[in-house]
């Protein structure tokens, strides 16, 4: 891979990119790089400040193995790093390839002004997506998104509103060491499962196909109930999913959902996505669960 040399002071006078306050980054700086003498339009540059040697070290593997993988990956969904940067010598991050008319699909699903229908037009291209790893598995390219969270993908405007994965550098290569996933690490209950959620010496799990899948359910039940569904215990989750039933939600989907707690393979419920019960959507809202299951008002 090709690297682009800067100094401290160089880096100080680069204008940082903004983010939107539904997205949270708490591993690196983005910077714009495409002002000045480097001449780069059209990237940014991920300077990342992790303490840790092994996280960053399995950050730069990761991206120079994606790299090495481009022609099997589609590029208009996987952006894919493309260049190392180095400050003063030593490698300090990557650049990305800045798609400038974009939307994160945190936004989109934290919206209430956003409709039902739309939401779940993203929710589907996201389950196609995974779809799309168990396609470069059989290819030879043994990929799973890891942390795999709404933050981490963004509509592409300038190309037909096509879904992208834009965080990949915490994908995992099934070799060398797993980062924490945002909805493995703050779950509790995950470990309880004999031989499902795998885990390394250090209790990062090992990220896989039920790994994902686990997190693409977690950030559909997210969205219906526009809460953190992740974070009930789990007399309350099986409660909540029940409630989804008795409201109307297809067979099919709840049975995916019933599944993440469950020793059986995880579901990816794309296909089922047509069982959300639109109308029914206001009371599927956790906090509605949460006062009819306080005042006994549950079926």
């Amino acid at each position: 891979m090709e690297t682009i040399d800067l100094r401290k002071r160089d880096v100080d006078n680069l204008k940082l990119y903004d983010l939107n306050n539904d997205i949270f980054n708490s591993e690196s700086k983005i910077y714009v790089l495409s002002e000045g003498k480097w001449n780069k339009p059209g990237e940014l540059f991920k300077y990342l400040f992790i303490r840790s040697h092994s996280t960053f070290a399995n950050k730069l593997f990761t991206v120079s193995m994606l790299n090495d993988h481009r022609k099997l990956l589609d590029e208009d969904t996987f952006i894919i790093p493309d260049k190392f940067v180095s400050i003063d010598n030593k490698i300090s991050g990557f650049t990305i390839p800045l798609i400038e008319n974009n939307t994160n699909l945190a936004t989109i699903l934290n919206s209430l002004d956003v409709n039902p229908e739309e939401k779940i037009k993203y929710l589907n291209e996201l389950g196609n997506i995974l779809k799309k790893l168990g396609e470069l598995k059989i290819q030879g390219m043994d990929l799973s998104f890891g942390d795999l969270h709404e933050c981490n993908f963004i509509i592409n405007h300038d190309n037909d509103d096509k879904l992208c994965a834009v965080d990949l550098d915490s994908a995992y290569m099934h070799t060398g060491y797993p980062q924490a996933s945002h909805y493995l690490v703050t779950n509790p209950y995950i470990n309880q499962i004999e031989g499902k959620y795998h885990a390394n010496q250090f209790g990062i799990n090992i990220p896989d196909k039920n790994s994902d899948l686990f997190c693409y359910n977690m950030i559909i039940l997210n969205t219906i109930a526009h809460a953190k569904i992740s974070n009930l215990n789990m007399n309350d989750y099986y409660m909540y999913v029940n409630y989804l039933e008795s409201l109307g939600f297809g067979e099919d989907l709840i049975e995916s959902f019933k599944a993440l707690y469950d020793t059986a393979d995880n579901i990816n419920p794309s296909d089922f996505l047509d069982e959300i019960n639109i109308d029914r959507l206001p009371e599927a809202n956790l906090g509605v669960f949460k006062y009819k299951k306080k005042h006994n008002k549950l079926k």
